[in-house]
């Protein structure tokens, strides 16, 4: 089995949105303390930045930094990012892509869900729902779609052409599968 490849080679090819007359975090080490922040399976970006600064010294010393990124960064961080996604869809599938290079020539399981996003309907309007495709080899959501409020086949049509793009012609789709 090949040992598994690190997003960050990918995710660092997004173009660098900051001013670069005000970057203290060079990209490399931003997105380093990012994603090791996510792997504690953080439940907010408070929880994040605090697990961050409870490791400071580690992260300060292997990243060569003076400091770490305090909560409000890593909101700008994120709020930026959301500017980004279609990079960040680009950089993520190029990831799986790397990961999984024979994809293309087997059969690949997918699964895909409808998931509402709690607390996201506000004032009347209506939830935040989104239609995700889950690939189990990897343990990773590869896309997802908003569904606005069409039923997860209605919504799957917009997905069909990344997945191929993903995966090539020889994928399987269940939808609402049990135990996912």
């Amino acid at each position: 089995m090949r040992p598994p490849i690190s997003p960050l080679p990918f995710l660092t090819q997004i173009p660098d949105w900051r001013d670069q007359k005000r970057i203290h975090y060079p990209w490399n080490a931003l997105w380093t303390v990012i994603l090791v922040g996510l792997l504690t399976g953080p439940e907010n970006i408070l929880a994040l930045s605090q697990w961050l600064q409870g490791q400071r010294e580690v992260l300060c010393q292997h990243l060569a930094l003076d400091r770490i990124p305090q909560q409000a960064m890593i909101y700008r961080f994120f709020w930026s990012l959301e500017q980004h996604l279609a990079q960040l869809q680009t950089a993520l599938l190029a990831w799986v892509n790397a990961q999984h290079p024979t994809a293309h020539d087997r059969l690949v399981l997918l699964a895909g869900d409808g998931k509402v996003l709690k607390g996201s309907g506000r004032e009347g309007q209506a939830a935040l729902s989104f239609l995700s495709v889950f690939f189990h080899e990897l343990t990773v959501t590869v896309t997802q779609a908003d569904q606005a409020g069409r039923h997860e086949a209605k919504g799957m049509g917009e997905l069909l052409v990344t997945l191929t793009a993903v995966f090539g012609p020889n994928w399987l789709l269940s939808l609402d599968p049990t135990g996912c």
